[in-house]
């Protein structure tokens, strides 16, 4: 279908596309193309020892599968035939702008018919020669312009992606790792050449293959594929990391089994983190330096709810130990301690614009972590001990307390309340942090109030005493941290104690009526202790 020289364009015939060097028939080169690939359905697709470099069975005609023509082009293929066919593909760079476009199209429609029939069904066992020769002409042809590169890309993706839809699983693995190695050339040159414009372009087809992927497989290794671009582009990945953590957003919502998600985090926890950690140390940098290539300021809250998210679904498979749920809780934590040193050191006041970067992060980690709390025992111990624990709380503005108090204290209040487990693991230890920090006990007293005033509302009999008993501890902490001139807090601690004692008609028509009113009788009793206590203030024991 190649034919003729020309200068400059002209166009021929329906079909004919002329250029400067080279031109050719667009349908024809289709069918030329697709002719000698046709192959009866019986032959393997493969090579073996009989085979030619393009993958037709030599012995094949004389096993009567071929008709005199078909073997006549195979023994051709067999011999000089085959080097012809490879110059094809390898001298492609010599198409122009236009042309190569056309050819990838005609490599893809070949593909296509190798894969899928007539009516749409797949061909199973797919084939395959097509599709790799499709992606040998990307990866040659990546120099051109981005202009041409980017319609190139868009071709060959698109096919790739359809690829992976497959159900012959040998098809979506060479489809998955095709669109890898491509990428991964890609992002090679940009990094080599600090061209920012290509990153996004790498990595977008990810997310409609991981969106299409129709098994738990195929997800495996599209999250693979992005994760192992994280691991050797995260620092200079710059616009790639946005759909990388929307494929990676897919991987960690994955509703089928959790080894997927297992698989992902593990392989992208550290990159992860280490973007992170360089995000929130850039104090005073501008949210759109072009220098800047790594995690952009528009991904960091993204980044951060997706490592709570991995964190959360593995959390679910077990409330014991287990080292991926523990490996995504510990990355969290350091997250958050990280932040709260950064914050810490700052004593600017709120709202400085310098702290974007750090704020931004601190704040989705709070939640992150909040979320988690609020379903591990385990995320809940590393809330107090290892985040609420440390002298650095001391310098943390206003802002900065209210993020942590309401992203993470008190997240336990957003889902179904459970009174046993707050009485016995929340109160507690909210308890013992207020008391043991000046600091804290202004900033987290309003959550303790909350979560005292909920479990005295309880209709388990068994968590009244508990929380009465807190009660008391907490009016002792209000004597030590507030004294007389804390009014706000007494007047707080009155309104727990008084919400136990409310009794009406309604109450005390309900099946568990004596229990209302064993609450209501020992929240009394609390009253009278807590008048009795020395150092409560005239107003508050009135």
């Amino acid at each position: 279908p190649w034919y003729g020289r020309g200068k400059g364009w002209r166009k021929g015939e329906e079909g004919v596309v002329v250029g400067a060097g080279v031109s050719f028939n667009t349908h024809q080169a289709v069918e030329v193309i697709r002719a000698p690939l046709r192959r009866a359905p019986t032959l393997a697709t493969t090579a073996t020892p009989t085979m030619g470099s393009v993958g037709i069975d030599s012995d094949a005609a004389a096993q009567g599968l071929l008709t005199p023509a078909e073997a006549a082009v195979t023994s051709w293929l067999a011999t000089s035939g085959g080097e012809a066919i490879e110059r094809v593909f390898a001298l492609s760079t010599r198409l122009d702008s236009d042309e190569i476009i056309i050819y990838a199209s005609a490599i893809a429609a070949v593909s296509h018919d190798e894969l899928w029939r007539a009516d749409g069904t797949p061909v199973t066992p797919g084939k395959l020669f097509a599709l790799l020769r499709l992606t040998e002409v990307a990866a040659t042809n990546m120099t051109r312009v981005r202009l041409v590169w980017s319609k190139l890309w868009s071709v060959v993706a698109d096919h790739l992606i359809e690829g992976v839809t497959h159900p012959d699983e040998k098809v979506v693995m060479h489809a998955t790792d095709s669109l890898r190695q491509v990428a991964n050339r890609l992002l090679s040159r940009a990094r080599a050449t600090r061209a920012a414009t290509h990153h996004a372009d790498a990595v977008r087809p990810f997310v409609s293959a991981m969106r299409c992927a129709p098994t738990e497989k195929a997800r495996d290794l599209v999250a693979s594929c992005v994760a192992q671009a994280l691991q050797r582009f995260g620092e200079t990945l710059g616009a790639g990391w946005e759909p990388a953590i929307e494929v990676l957003e897919l991987a960690a919502r994955n509703d089928g089994v959790v080894v997927v998600v297992a698989n992902t985090f593990r392989a992208c926890a550290e990159p992860l983190a280490n973007a992170l950690a360089v995000a929130v140390s850039r104090e005073g940098a501008a949210v759109d330096d072009d220098e800047y290539l790594g995690l952009p300021f528009t991904c960091v809250e993204r980044a951060v709810r997706l490592l709570g998210a991995f964190a959360l679904k593995l959390a679910e498979r077990s409330q014991t130990a287990d080292a991926d749920a523990e490996l995504a809780l510990g990355t969290l934590t350091r997250l958050v301690a990280d932040c709260r040193a950064r914050l810490a050191t700052r004593h600017d006041g709120d709202g400085d614009d310098d702290a974007i970067w750090v704020n931004a992060a601190w704040i989705a980690a709070c939640d992150a972590l909040g979320a988690l709390t609020a379903r591990s025992d385990r995320a809940l111990d590393a809330l107090f001990n290892d985040v609420l624990d440390s002298s650095e709380l001391d310098g943390l503005s206003s802002s900065a307390w209210d993020a942590l108090r309401v992203g993470a204290v008190e997240a336990t209040l957003n889902v179904k309340f459970d009174a046993t487990r707050v009485s016995n693991l929340v109160i507690p230890q909210l308890t013992r942090v207020i008391g043991s920090r000046k600091s804290a006990y202004d900033a987290l007293s309003p959550s303790l109030w909350v979560f005292l005033a909920t479990a005295l509302r309880s209709s388990d009999p068994s968590v009244v005493p508990r929380a009465l008993a807190l009660a008391r501890d907490a009016a002792k902490i209000v004597i030590v941290h507030g004294g007389d001139d804390d009014a706000t807090a007494w007047e707080a601690l009155c309104k727990v104690l008084r919400a136990g004692v409310i009794v009406d008609e309604v109450m005390l028509d309900l099946p568990n009526a004596s229990d209302v009113v064993n609450r209501s009788m020992a929240c009394v009793e609390a009253c009278d202790a807590l008048s009795a206590e020395p150092g409560v203030p005239r107003a508050a024991q009135d």
